[in-house]
């Protein structure tokens, strides 16, 4: 089976508690970006490879998590659509892949996956309260509170590091795997 540990991070345990408090306001739309150089490493052995057993690419391999963890935070998805791009490797299975949401809500989430480039994990949650920013999975939670255009334009966002308590996603699931 697939192990979805990122709902057990501490960081996303906490941002679940932050949005079902009122914490972000009306959520509004989520942004994930979740990616690594891992395609490079494949061979045509790989299962990676194959578009029998992994249609979708990245989005089936590395995009399942963040698949879980949206929904996870912001409710049931009423419908959902993407596009792949295949330009880079030589294996017929996607480089690069986004799939677009909306949930019941109201609320639009895009997630965006690759497996050409340089290591990434983020997911960004916007409320009309602030943006809350998960970064490395669950592992570092960060706050940005909305302020005056131009002064963001001068002075940048404000960036407030969120304390949390809670397990690392990939100890957590293992342990759970085992009990």
């Amino acid at each position: 089976g697939v192990g979805l540990q990122g709902r057990r991070a501490g960081g996303i345990r906490k941002a679940k508690e932050m949005i079902d408090n009122d914490e972000l306001g009306q959520i509004v739309m989520a942004v994930a970006i979740h990616g690594a150089p891992i395609a490079q490493n494949y061979t045509e052995d790989d299962w990676e490879t194959s578009k029998d057993k992994i249609p979708g690419g990245p989005l089936d391999n590395l995009g399942v998590h963040y698949a879980d963890v949206m929904p996870y935070l912001l409710g049931k998805v009423k419908r959902v659509n993407g596009i792949v791009s295949t330009d880079i490797t030589k294996f017929s299975v996607p480089d690069a892949a986004t799939a677009n949401f909306e949930f019941e809500s109201g609320a639009i989430g895009v997630y965006t996956t690759q497996q050409v480039s340089a290591y990434s994990s983020r997911l960004s949650i916007f409320g009309t309260k602030g943006v809350l920013h998960i970064n490395r999975f669950g592992q570092e939670l960060y706050w940005q509170d909305i302020i005056d255009t131009q002064a963001a334009k001068k002075e940048g966002p404000t960036l407030q590091e969120i304390p949390f308590d809670g397990p690392n996603p990939f100890t957590t699931a293992l342990q759970e795997q085992l009990e």
